[in-house]
């Protein structure tokens, strides 16, 4: 249950970042201690959180919490690009490095929970009235799979038409004479 918490409320965080990026870029960047001429990277770096979010909400967390750290490291990345601009508040971006990688630990934790089963059950929707796609136990498509590979090939003659036949003798005793 801690674990579906951690998640969600990471959803919700992400999903709350990314839609201050992708509506209000030059103030997130104001926020961090960045130049406000960043727009099209906040808001391209919103729709990434934008889905990542969405992704996590939809029922297969571990994938998308995975996506997230991905993007916590590009995000620590770039913010470290940012201290070499002359622009930039060093107080305000030392804090915005921190804290995305406190989110990063947290991200990590939730996304390394979210794997160890790969879908948790209780995320997703039941539907017991419903039949679905019938699918075979794996036992049964092994049976099938083994008894075409095992299948005997037929043997073909040989003939000048078909020098890669099985039995090549007949080929042999055609050329002798």
């Amino acid at each position: 249950m801690k674990e579906q918490s951690l998640a969600r409320g990471l959803a919700v965080f992400s999903i709350g970042l990314g839609l201050a990026e992708l509506l209000a870029p030059r103030k997130v960047a104001r926020l961090i201690g960045l130049p406000d001429d960043h727009d099209n990277l906040l808001r391209a770096l919103g729709a990434r959180e934008l889905a990542a979010g969405i992704g996590i909400m939809q029922g297969n967390p571990g994938t998308f919490l995975w996506a997230r750290v991905a993007g916590d490291a590009m995000d620590l990345g770039l913010l470290a690009a940012g201290l070499n601009s002359d622009r930039h508040d060093r107080r305000r971006l030392s804090i915005a490095i921190a804290a995305v990688a406190g989110v990063t630990a947290l991200d990590v934790l939730a996304a390394l929970q979210h794997s160890r089963d790969g879908i948790e059950p209780e995320w997703r929707v039941d539907h017991p009235d419903r039949a679905g796609i019938q699918r075979a136990a794996p036992h049964e498509h092994r049976a099938s799979t083994d008894a075409i590979w095992n299948a005997e090939p037929k043997p073909q003659p040989a003939t000048t038409d078909n020098p890669m036949a099985t039995h090549p003798e007949p080929l042999l005793q055609q050329t002798a004479h």
